[in-house]
C-alpha cells in the first residue's frame, strides 16, 4: 500500500503524458515519500493507452485504470478511488494546464484540513473565455453552499482518503467534490496554484457544460439537503397544497351554505382538487423516497475493460 496516490484522467492526451510523467516523476521522487500513480484512460482513441502501458512499464509505481468507452470524470474518479490505496489522494488532470510541482505545497496544507484546491493563478490571461462563465459559476456556487472557495472544480486536488470515501459521484458531481464534502462537515481551504495555457489538444468541456450548471446546482443543493429525508421536501410542498386545496373547497361549501350556487365558485371547486390530488401524489413521493433511501445499495461498480498494478 502506497502513502499517497495520484490519481490521473485522462481522455486524448497522448501528446502530454510522457511530458507530464517526466515532472511528476522528478517531484514524486524528491519527495521521499511512497507513491503510486494512477492514470485512468477514459476510452481515449488517440493511443494514449498505449503510452500509459509503456509508463507503467518502466515504473512499477504506475498503474491504470481503461474504460473502454468514454464514461466521463465522475466516474474516472468513483473507479480510481475504489482502487486507490494512499491515505492522501491527489488529482491533477493530464493537459500539463496545471503543474505537478505544485503537489508538496498541497500536502503539506493537507496537515491542516481534510481537503486542499488549486486555486489556480492567470487563468482569465490564459483562457479567457472559460474564465468568464467559470467564475460566474463559481460565484453562484458560493451563493448557494456558503463556501468560500474560487475555483472548486480546480482538477489540482489533495484529499484525505476519508473525504473519498464519502463521495458519490455520477454524471457531472465531480464538479461539487468540495461542496459535498463541506456538506459532510471537512475542513477545506484552497491555495494559489500556476496555471499555464493549453499547449496540445483541446478542452473536453465546451460552453455547453453551463446550460446545464444550473441543474447540477440544483441537484447537488437537494441531494444535501433531502438526500436522507426527502419526505421533508416532498411532504413540505404536498402540505402547502392540501391546505390551498382544502381551504378552495371549503370556502366553496361555506358559500354553498350561506345560499350561493356551487356554479358561481366552480373554478374554485375544480382548482382545489387539483391541489389536493397533487399534494397526495407528492406526499406519496416523499413515502416511497423514504423507503428508497432505506433499502437502498451503494451504486453500481463501473465495468472496467483493463488495468493493471491491482490486486484482485
Amino acid at each position: 500500500m502506497a502513502e499517497y496516490s495520484v490519481i490521473i484522467p485522462v481522455y486524448n492526451e497522448a501528446e502530454t503524458l510522457r511530458p507530464l510523467w517526466e515532472r511528476l516523476e522528478k517531484v514524486i521522487s524528491g519527495t521521499g515519500k511512497d507513491f503510486e500513480v494512477i492514470f485512468v484512460n477514459d476510452g481515449s482513441s488517440d493511443g494514449s493507452l498505449a503510452i500509459i502501458d509503456e509508463i507503467s512499464v518502466a515504473d512499477p509505481r504506475v498503474k491504470y485504470i481503461s474504460f473502454g468507452a468514454n464514461k466521463g470524470k465522475s466516474a474516472v474518479y468513483s473507479a480510481a478511488f475504489q482502487y486507490a490505496s494512499g491515505n492522501v489522494i491527489i488529482t491533477i488532470d493530464a493537459d500539463l494546464q496545471d503543474h505537478p510541482e505544485e503537489i508538496p505545497a498541497l500536502i503539506e496544507k493537507l496537515k491542516e484540513y481534510d481537503l486542499v484546491i488549486g486555486r489556480k493563478s492567470g487563468r482569465l490571461k490564459n483562457e479567457p473565455l472559460k474564465s468568464i462563465p467559470s467564475k460566474f459559476f463559481n460565484l453562484l456556487k458560493r451563493l448557494i453552499f456558503g463556501l468560500v472557495v474560487h475555483d472548486s472544480n480546480c482538477g489540482l486536488k489533495a484529499m484525505k482518503r476519508e473525504v473519498t470515501e464519502n463521495l458519490r459521484l455520477y454524471g457531472d458531481l465531480y464538479r461539487f467534490i468540495a461542496e459535498m464534502s463541506c456538506a459532510s462537515g471537512f475542513k477545506i481551504t484552497e491555495i494559489p496554484v500556476a496555471h499555464s495555457p493549453r499547449l496540445h489538444g483541446k478542452s473536453k468541456y465546451g460552453m455547453s457544460r453551463f446550460n446545464t450548471g444550473l441543474m447540477d446546482i440544483l441537484t447537488v443543493r437537494f441531494l444535501i439537503s433531502f438526500s436522507t429525508k426527502p419526505l421533508h421536501f416532498f411532504g413540505g410542498i404536498a402540505l402547502l397544497l392540501l391546505l390551498a386545496g382544502g381551504g378552495l373547497e371549503i370556502y366553496a361549501l361555506a358559500m354553498k351554505i350561506s345560499g350561493s350556487d356551487f356554479r358561481t365558485h366552480m373554478a374554485a371547486i375544480i382548482i382545489g382538487i387539483m391541489l389536493i390530488i397533487i399534494g397526495v401524489q407528492l406526499l406519496c413521493v416523499g413515502l416511497l423516497g423514504e423507503m428508497f433511501v432505506r433499502f437502498s445499495q451503494n451504486p453500481g461498480k463501473f465495468r472496467i475493460s483493463r488495468k493493471k498494478g491491482f490486486d484482485d
